[in-house]
């Protein structure tokens, strides 16, 4: 009979380690987080054009008006690096074809369009200056760059284009903040619901980010706009959310 109460005691103390040594289930979290920041650049867009008889005097004479912006534009504190050629086209200057001319004539001159940019920090106290560069351009002949996406000019039938465009040069450093903002919320969700389970901490042990939105569009009636590239200098939002995983210490 002794024998059969030790064995009996040493089977619950067995029974009752393994049990503890189980683990909790993981806490699955799913949250949002949200981020947003001001445009840190600003890129004026600008043309050059010239005509010639031939492509040679064409192109030289869009060469002067090139070197032309980039001596005033040194002035006023842009260097050259700050300036990019984006396109480079050749309109070939057509006569009016006669009625019922398959033959293409001979054209009676050219046209050279060549599209820069000028990349800009930007900031309150700089928007100022960067108004001040996009007058000098115009000053010199230069002509906007940037036509309006369609997806835009479907709002309004005129032909619109622009000077500036406003961007968030590193939009992952956007949604990354959003991201740890919403695994800060699950931990904080994980660890209130750990604590009722009687526990103390929570590790966070997997994450997956299900979807990165820009902000909410705005009425129906207003055209839409990209995330990180804005024509507004406007705070560029980013909303994202997030499966947490976190084990129970």
């Amino acid at each position: 009979m002794r024998w059969h109460y030790v064995l009996w005691g040493w089977l619950f103390v067995l029974s009752t380690a393994v049990w503890a040594q189980v683990p909790s289930a993981p806490i699955v979290v799913n949250t949002a987080g949200e981020a947003q920041m001001l445009p840190d650049r600003a890129i004026v867009h600008f043309v050059l054009f010239a005509e010639g008889e031939t492509l040679a005097q064409a192109r030289q004479e869009v060469k002067k008006a090139e070197q032309n912006a980039l001596n005033s534009l040194s002035r006023v504190g842009v260097q050259s690096s700050q300036v990019t050629m984006e396109r480079f086209e050749v309109l070939p200057l057509q006569p009016s074809l006669p009625t019922g001319s398959t033959l293409a004539p001979k054209p009676l001159g050219y046209r050279i369009e060549q599209e820069y940019q000028v990349v800009l920090p930007v900031e309150r106290e700089k928007l100022d200056s960067i108004l001040q560069i996009a007058d000098l351009l115009v000053e010199l002949g230069a002509r906007p760059g940037r036509l309006v996406p369609e997806a835009v000019a479907r709002y309004d039938s005129r032909t619109r284009s622009q000077f500036l465009e406003f961007v968030v040069s590193n939009p992952q450093a956007l949604t990354e903040q959003a991201v740890q903002e919403a695994i800060a919320r699950a931990r904080q969700l994980a660890q209130q619901m750990a604590s009722q389970m009687g526990r103390n901490t929570v590790k966070l042990v997997n994450v997956s980010v299900n979807t990165v939105m820009p902000e909410p569009p705005r009425q129906p009636y207003e055209p839409p706009r990209e995330s990180r590239r804005l024509n507004a200098w406007e705070p560029v939002k980013v909303q994202v959310q997030v499966t947490a995983t976190f084990g129970i210490e």
